[in-house]
């Protein structure tokens, strides 16, 4: 007979579980969809102008002369933003009096566009003087599968959730595509990953989190039974 308690408490303790992680996921999806899409137009973040950003490096060519180069980047625009789904949630869990959930969210595909221009100086003694070289391109950057934590926290007295923490997890992955009137052997990209990440963090802790932030509060969570 005791096994047999003991065996229904389990199966009563499993149901439950369950019954609140369906309750998170179904929360989270509703956010997701139903939610984001316009907190994202509201902050002005379906198109989002990146910064403009330059990079420059110095080296001596194997003939002695210096080679100035510098290469610049603007008109920066990323797209994507309002479409994100849920990776996972973990079973909800309480602390003085609040219940908080941390789920996994992905970005499937974000699209960056830049223009820029390549340029490079390089410096002879007399009398071969000074060589300039110049051209215009473009990039097309697409990241996929860029992953968030997102913890949300809410009390069941006023059912309002708010985001407790958000932060970038995986950069996800990268491909560059550049663009040129002409074929060159120089590579304007020198750099652009490096500075993609740190304008990444920063959205993702700015203007992102704020429209997320939104979206998270217009769903009652957790909802009274």
């Amino acid at each position: 007979m005791q096994f047999v308690t003991v065996i229904f408490l389990a199966l009563a303790f499993t149901c439950c579980i369950g019954d609140k992680l369906d309750d998170a996921n179904n929360y989270l999806d509703e956010v997701l969809t139903d939610y984001l899409p316009s907190a994202i137009e509201a902050e002005n973040l379906r198109v989002y102008e990146m910064p403009n950003f330059s990079h420059n490096h110095q080296d001596r060519t194997s003939d002695g002369a210096v080679l100035n180069t510098k290469i610049m980047y603007w008109g920066g625009n990323l797209t994507g933003l309002q479409d994100v789904v849920r990776e996972s949630c973990e079973e909800p869990s309480w602390s003085s009096g609040n219940v908080s959930l941390v789920c996994h969210i992905v970005t499937p595909h974000l699209q960056i566009e830049y223009e820029g221009r390549f340029q490079s100086i390089k410096g002879y003694n007399n009398p071969f003087g000074v060589h300039i070289r110049q051209f215009d391109f473009s990039l097309d950057i697409d990241i996929r599968q860029a992953k968030a934590r997102l913890e949300v926290t809410s009390s069941p007295r006023t059912q309002i959730p708010s985001i407790k923490e958000l932060s970038l997890v995986s950069k996800g992955e990268f491909s560059i595509t550049t663009h040129t009137a002409d074929t060159v052997k120089e590579d304007p990209t020198e750099g652009v990953k490096h500075r993609l990440d740190e304008f990444l963090l920063d959205l993702f802790n700015g203007p992102f989190k704020n429209a997320l932030e939104e979206a998270v509060r217009s769903v009652r969570y957790p909802k009274n039974e």
